[in-house]
């Protein structure tokens, strides 16, 4: 292996590893705010999240939008 594809490798992992970290910190910040509206609201949910992280976090923003629509009703 060169030099040059031992760094494009190194940079590869880096990006990848950042947008995990990025895709969990998202996640976090969701389930948080999912959770503070439903004590607003009185909704007593109990999630089971889609499997990949991009479904979870489509998951979590749907549910924060009915979430939202309980707390405008």
């Amino acid at each position: 292996m060169s030099i040059e594809n031992d760094v494009s490798f190194s940079i590869n992992l880096l990006e990848k590893t950042f947008s995990d970290f990025k895709k969990d910190e998202t996640i976090n910040n969701l389930e948080m705010s999912l959770d503070y509206l439903c004590k607003a609201v009185g909704r007593d949910i109990f999630i089971i999240p889609p499997k990949g992280k991009k479904q979870h976090i489509l998951y979590l923003k749907k549910e924060i939008g009915k979430t939202l629509k309980l707390l405008k009703g």
